[in-house]
């Protein structure tokens, strides 16, 4: 079959033991531009969302919202909660999610973020508040992380050759060969005198 199955978890977030909740018959299936460009079974499809395995196909929105989580792939906002990769808990809306499964019809695939083999999503609902606002903390640290410029290094200043020059010894400090140069040479010629016989 050239369509692509779905390798999702085989439970999601179970709202009541009862019916599930209703879905829009418009969410029941991606956007025209997505299914033009991704090859999977509408009936598997539309089953995964009924039974709470993958998120509906909501529409995104530009305008992050409180309320809304970001597909980090599609860089849209959606209601209600997305997908969640089984290894590293990345979220990924079911559009973009359909467009990575036709790979994993003939082989697995490995995770578009940790890269890790095996790639499975669950969906298991909207977030809770608190896991909302530690998201958002995790989000403002990383960025305030990459904002960060690192501090220049130090490097010990130098003085001018010129200045260096003018100063009395320190042509000597800069050669300390030439220094020792002109004592050597007085000594050897004072020798003869210090050696003569008394």
């Amino acid at each position: 079959s050239s369509t692509a199955r779905f390798i999702v978890l085989p439970m999601g977030n179970q709202a009541s033991a009862g019916r599930p909740p209703q879905v829009s018959p418009e969410h029941l299936r991606p956007s025209p531009k997505v299914s033009q460009r991704a090859e999977f079974d509408e009936r598997a499809l539309r089953r995964a969302i009924l039974e709470r395995r993958l998120a509906p196909c909501t529409r995104g929105q530009d305008e992050a919202s409180p309320h809304l989580d970001e597909c980090p792939i599609c860089m849209l906002n959606f209601p209600g909660g997305l997908n969640r990769s089984s290894c590293c808990k990345q979220p990924i809306c079911t559009e973009c999610y359909l467009q990575v499964a036709p790979r994993m019809s003939s082989r697995g695939v490995s995770c578009p973020f940790c890269k890790k083999d095996n790639y499975t999503v669950g969906y298991f609902g909207p977030p809770s508040a608190a896991a909302r606002a530690k998201a958002r903390q995790e989000e403002q640290l990383a960025l305030a992380s990459a904002r960060k410029e690192p501090e220049p290094v130090q490097t010990p200043s130098r003085p001018p050759a010129a200045a260096a020059g003018d100063e009395p010894g320190a042509a000597a400090a800069l050669s300390p060969t030439t220094s020792h140069a002109a004592p050597t040479q007085a000594s050897a010629e004072a020798s003869p005198a210090s050696s003569s016989p008394r």
